[in-house]
């Protein structure tokens, strides 16, 4: 399999996870990888930091977020209808708005927060339905 390379301006083009929970966005993270490490920083919905350490290395300062943001949130937003929770990943490319995937269950839910209380705090807005 052959992907095409998504570079942005100085680097690999910053890569946004959004986990959407009943059909909105709840929080976010991005990542970019600066050769070789990869680097994340997490958001609330409303642009907001969430202090925490997630699959990544954290990036200091925050990655920048783009001003397509909004935008970014509708996509997600209209690819996740009618699920319960989804994680859509979208790239921004100088601007250009790029689909990645669609994830249920993202890392099986075995990936943890540091700290740990951020499992419960970013889980809350997620009730499972009853078919489960």
């Amino acid at each position: 399999l052959v992907e095409e390379f998504l570079e942005g301006d100085a680097h690999s083009a910053r890569d946004f996870k959004f986990h959407v929970v009943d059909g909105r966005v709840s929080w976010f993270h991005v990542n970019v990888t600066i050769d070789p490490v990869t680097y994340m920083s997490c958001y609330r919905r409303d642009g907001t930091v969430i202090p925490v350490m997630y699959v990544c290395e954290p990036a200091s300062p925050p990655i920048a977020l783009p001003d397509n943001l909004d935008e970014m949130i509708e996509v997600a937003e209209a690819l996740a209808v009618g699920t319960d929770i989804l994680r859509v990943d979208l790239y921004d490319v100088d601007g250009r708005i790029m689909f990645g995937e669609l994830t249920n269950y993202p890392a099986g839910g075995r990936a943890n927060f540091d700290p740990p209380e951020y499992d419960e705090i970013l889980g809350a807005d997620w009730t499972p339905p009853r078919r489960y």
